[in-house]
């Protein structure tokens, strides 16, 4: 009786505060939800289940805070994902600064937890953008568990809040209380703190009377509803962000079946999207594929290029004389066609050219110009410039252009290369997934696992675009219970 009481009693948690939970763990979700029936003075869950049941199935607005506080995790630091800080503080401020001309800039971070976040970008703002004065910008921070909301009110951490955070802000913004750090009024004063659940509550700029949104952040949150509500929440951030908004989640939460009405920028090593509905760029990234896919399989045509790179000498000791870090920076930036002929000109002087090729290929593909950026890498092969990064590359190229079978061929031949190739893995598992080959998806999901158990918590999984090993592992173990 008592199970399914549990059940049902999670059945109405997930429809009205969109928090699922998986069957395997459900006797921990009943250990916490033993607690939420204590705080809120009831003997046993079927006493609990009485009282909604009287309620037309319904819960209270207190009662919704109390299972907030149990059943949900509330883990985060400062300047957390470094892409979508640099990304935040480099590209989005300065072209809203730039567009807004002097109005009102509202950014909204959805699911704020303890303030960490949304403390991070007043602090940016300060710091990089001395033009914005406070009447500026504003920053609303919302949460469903009033406990966090509390402790962000605070202002007051622990040193471990600040292990991703530059040393110049905790001296600049922060004064020491015994073994705690509590936040200056000038930050804390910056930010609006509010209770609401995204499942069911009204958001920040749907009231007629309510500034559109310029900057959505939801990092960490989406994950743990359930599909539906997540394709409602998507549609409603689209809805409030003003043209040319961005909205940025967290790298293990991208996903063209719930954002497909964004565009994808891809930038900082990192995707991003944005509301610019004139927008073409399309994107290569591991986690975009959606069961709407269909496996069309198309030729290539070769197309000419301005520069023929056909007489390469593949010589792969010779040192670049513009830095492959620089080139790196310039591809981050957004700076196609810059780095794209800056390594035409250091092939020509014959540098590392397997490099060179392989940076001019990903510019290709991140303009949408895949076809050039296939006729590169079938040079780059064909040279004896291969390697399990090239393969992979490649076929995410030719996922953008429905080539799934081609696609597959080529995630294999780099884990043929490298077995412990982490991405080609996840690849080959999402495309088996969606084509109903659950046993042979599980068993790429179970290699992503057991290969980012060699992965440190905090460490950045290589050509991933900003995750790191936890992150990693959270995502696939997800696919692996479904």
């Amino acid at each position: 009786m008592t199970e399914n009481v549990a059940k049902n009693i999670a059945k109405l948690i997930e429809s009205s505060m969109g928090l699922t939970f998986q069957p395997n763990r459900f006797s921990e979700y009943t250990k916490q939800l033993n607690s939420v029936i204590k705080t809120l003075g009831y003997d046993n869950l079927d006493a609990f289940y009485a009282k909604i049941s009287r309620s037309n199935n319904s819960l209270s607005l207190d009662e919704k805070k109390i299972i907030a506080t149990h059943l949900t995790v509330s883990e985060t630091y400062f300047f957390r994902e470094a892409p979508a800080i640099s990304m935040f503080k480099n590209k989005i401020i300065p072209e809203i600064i730039r567009k807004k001309n002097g109005s009102l800039i509202t950014i909204w971070c959805a699911g704020c937890s303890s303030g960490e976040e949304p403390y991070t970008l007043s602090m940016i703002l300060k710091e990089n953008f001395p033009q914005l004065s406070s009447e500026n910008y504003k920053i609303i921070a919302t949460d469903i568990n009033p406990n966090v909301l509390e402790k962000a009110k605070n202002g007051i951490y622990t040193q471990w809040s600040f292990r991703e955070m530059p040393d110049k802000y905790l001296k600049k913004y922060f004064v020491k209380e015994g073994n705690n750090y509590k936040i200056s009024d000038r930050i804390k004063n910056s930010v609006i703190f509010e209770f609401l659940n995204l499942a069911s509550d009204p958001f920040p700029g749907e009231s007629l009377k309510d500034e559109p949104i310029d900057i959505i952040f939801c990092r960490n949150v989406l994950m743990y509803l359930n599909h539906e509500i997540i394709k409602k929440i998507a549609q409603r951030f689209y809805n409030i962000l003003n043209d040319s908004g961005w909205f940025i989640p967290s790298q293990v939460e991208l996903n063209d079946e719930f954002f497909g009405h964004f565009n994808k920028i891809y930038s900082e090593d990192a995707v991003f999207y944005k509301k610019e509905k004139n927008e073409t760029t399309k994107l290569i990234f591991p986690f975009s594929l959606n069961k709407t896919d269909k496996c069309i399989v198309k030729k290539t045509k070769p197309i000419k290029d301005k520069k023929s790179f056909e007489s390469v000498n593949y010589n792969k000791e010779k040192e670049n004389t513009f830095s492959n870090s620089q080139l790196e920076n310039l591809f981050s930036d957004g700076k196609y066609k810059e780095c794209i002929e800056i390594s035409k000109e250091e092939i020509e002087t014959g540098s590392n050219n397997v490099f060179l090729l392989q940076t001019i290929a990903k510019c290709y593909a991140n303009t949408g110009e895949y076809e050039k950026a296939i006729l590169l890498l079938d040079q780059l092969i064909s040279k004896g410039g291969s390697s399990d990064d090239i393969f992979y590359l490649y076929g995410t190229i030719l996922i953008e252009q429905n080539q799934i079978e081609e696609a597959k061929a080529m995630f294999k031949k780099g884990l043929y290369m490298n077995s412990e190739h982490l991405l080609s893995h996840l690849m080959l598992g999402n495309i088996l997934r969606i084509e109903g080959n659950n046993r042979a998806a599980s068993i790429h999901y179970r290699n992503v696992y057991e290969i980012s158990l060699k992965i440190k918590d905090d460490d950045l999984v290589r050509v991933s675009g900003g995750l790191n090993g936890e992150r990693i592992r959270e995502l696939v173990e997800k696919y692996i219970k479904h």
